[in-house]
């Protein structure tokens, strides 16, 4: 039985829920031109070769579009996130498993969007957002992910008793 997520009853209800596009919409009105003339281009010099170098960047262009990360605080204090088509099951961290959080301006770490890999944070989603949620676990292992509504997350985590890092001192 599928359940959609603001439909799911307590102690698993959401409480806050925030889906994040990869690249604003906008860009795909400045990449999809530029794709259709290298295509022309291509298919009429009779390059026949090359013209999987547009098939390729055209599935490209639909994964961007398709991407969204769907994050999640449920009622128990559960943060859960996915990332469709890179991550298509639900990552879990518990709110017992939580030694805080902090949240700082998206490019302070990351300098641009995307997915990022590091020691520090592991597997990062930096997307096109204001702001950064830093989930850090008590075995002191990082997540960050791209979050819009900084001052909602702080008030949802302080009522759920997690401990908030601002201005580097954890209240």
């Amino acid at each position: 039985m599928v359940i959609h997520p603001n439909k799911i009853l307590s102690p698993e209800h959401i409480i806050y829920s925030e889906k994040t596009n990869l690249i604003k919409r906008w860009l795909y009105l400045v990449m999809a031109p530029v794709i259709f003339i290298t295509y022309i281009l291509l298919t009429t010099t009779n390059i026949s070769d090359d013209s999987y170098f547009i098939y390729f960047l055209f599935l490209v262009l639909l994964l961007f579009f398709f991407s969204k990360l769907k994050f999640y605080i449920t009622g128990d204090g559960h943060f859960k996130y996915k990332f469709p088509p890179y991550k298509f099951w639900y990552t879990e961290i518990k709110r017992e498993d939580i030694l805080h959080i902090e949240i700082e301006p998206n490019f302070k770490e990351f300098w641009g969007f995307g997915i990022r890999f590091s020691k520090k944070y592991s597997i990062s989603y930096a997307l096109d957002t204001k702001f950064l949620l830093i989930i850090t676990t008590k075995n002191n292992k990082k997540q960050a992910l791209s979050v819009n509504n900084k001052i909602e997350i702080i008030r949802i985590a302080k009522e759920l008793g997690i401990a908030v890092k601002e201005e580097g001192v954890v209240i």
